[in-house]
């Protein structure tokens, strides 16, 4: 469902413009070069943290080293004495909060499994050495908002999908929600009171709202207000909960409120990149079973990034190390058609631990490497890479995907 002359935003320009995988071409440069080395060696990988954070680790003391490493990626975090990371308890353990706070941590918040930590760069491999009960260090799960309604809340809008659902059957006869809750959650709630204002979100209705970020409740973007705009017209007297959420551990925390509050159906217009392969494993789905598993609907967007996707087997058929995506295609175009930021999420289907190593690498349009992602996967880490990048310039560029070491086999492959 979604409602008539949407408002684009810088938003909606980074997850339904930027990221269009349009064509499967090779890249302009040999398709035998040889990829860059791994921005940490193997005899120094410590394999109970995510490579792309040790490698801020290592370098909190000499930055521009880092940078050079990992080709200009994270140097956001590198000038900032801190990193937000998320700390995977080994099975039957609790890490203690004191432990964390004696190597300069700070916990941010928990969930099932999971320790939210704010720490200085350069203790992170202290905090692994020191503190007990951690199987595993990693960036915490971005999820993104879904659909191009990124408009002002206060705006009029006309919605059409009551009619087009036969949903105005329903109303006819009564049937408006009563007594339903609706949990709405979601990544941003911009806007909210000028929804109420404007009598798209009439109080009356809306029983609770709670930030589980830290940032505010209508900080950000305007995405969740929207969809609670819509499921109000889909259901006007429905009681609605809008919980707002940035990572799996506030996730967490929200569907644990909700099913304390009697929650009838979550509404998630969100998506998560890396989290599994679309097979029920990884700590989304097991959030998502949570809920289901307490008697209550889920109901989630989907379907939204099929043009900025590609998935199939991969295959090194000629042995230089370079994934194929077609025979003798080494490369995926990426019209880039705005200066704005560009993500490229690479997983395979060996959830939820794996041994085979993939790499991802983003070239410019000339063949010169802008970015890449080398995290180790020997056993105990997700199969995942992702490629954040601010590009200098519009027009194509190229994403490319470096082999195991002795692959020879295939794998089934999905980027976003």
């Amino acid at each position: 469902m979604t409602k008539a002359n949407p408002l684009e935003n810088k938003y909606s320009l980074f997850l339904l413009v930027v990221l269009s995988l349009l064509l499967i071409l090779p890249l302009s440069t040999s398709g035998s070069e040889e990829a860059p080395e791994k921005p940490v060696k193997r005899e120094d990988h410590n394999p109970k943290i995510e490579t792309n954070l040790q490698v801020l680790a290592v370098g909190a003391a000499d930055p521009a080293t880092a940078r050079a490493a990992t080709n200009g990626e994270g140097k956001g975090a590198l000038e900032s004495p801190t990193l937000e990371v998320v700390l995977e308890e080994e099975a039957g353990q609790h890490v203690d909060s004191t432990s964390i706070k004696k190597v300069g941590g700070r916990v941010l918040g928990r969930a099932e499994g999971l320790v939210k930590v704010r720490i200085p760069a350069g203790r992170l491999e202290e905090l692994v050495e020191e503190v007990r009960g951690i199987r595993y260090v990693r960036s915490p799960l971005t999820p993104v908002s879904l659909g191009s309604d990124q408009g002002t809340a206060a705006e009029k809008y006309t919605i059409t999908g009551v009619n087009l659902t036969g949903g105005s059957l329903y109303h006819a006869n009564n049937y408006m929600g009563q007594d339903v809750k609706v949990a709405v959650i979601d990544v941003g709630f911009a806007s909210y009171d000028l929804a109420v204002d404007a009598g798209e979100l009439p109080q009356e209705y809306v029983a609770d709202r709670e930030d589980y970020t830290g940032y505010g409740f209508q900080s950000g973007e305007a995405h969740g207000t929207a969809v609670a705009e819509i499921v109000h017209d889909m259901a006007p007297r429905a009681k609605l909960f809008l919980k707002k959420i940035n990572d799996e551990v506030s996730l967490a925390n929200a569907v644990s409120d909700a099913i304390e509050q009697g929650i009838d159906v979550i509404v998630h217009s969100v998506g998560w990149m890396n989290t599994n392969f679309g097979d029920g494993t990884g700590v989304i789905a097991d959030v998502t079973r949570e809920a289901t598993g307490n008697e209550i609907l889920w109901v989630n967007a989907a379907g939204n990034s099929a043009r900025r996707h590609w998935e199939g087997e991969a295959e090194d058929g000629d042995g230089d190390g370079w994934v194929e995506f077609a025979a003798g295609k080494e490369s995926l175009t990426v019209e880039v058609p705005t200066v704005a930021n560009v993500q490229i999420c690479l997983t395979w289907d060996d959830w939820p631990e794996s041994d085979l190593d993939f790499d991802l690498y983003l070239y410019d349009g000339v063949g010169n490497m802008v970015a890449s992602s080398g995290n180790y996967q020997t056993g105990t880490q997700p199969p995942a890479e992702t490629v954040t990048y601010t590009p200098t310039s519009t027009g194509e560029y190229h994403v490319k995907v470096r082999a195991p070491d002795g692959f020879f086999g295939s794998s089934r492959l999905e980027i976003f």
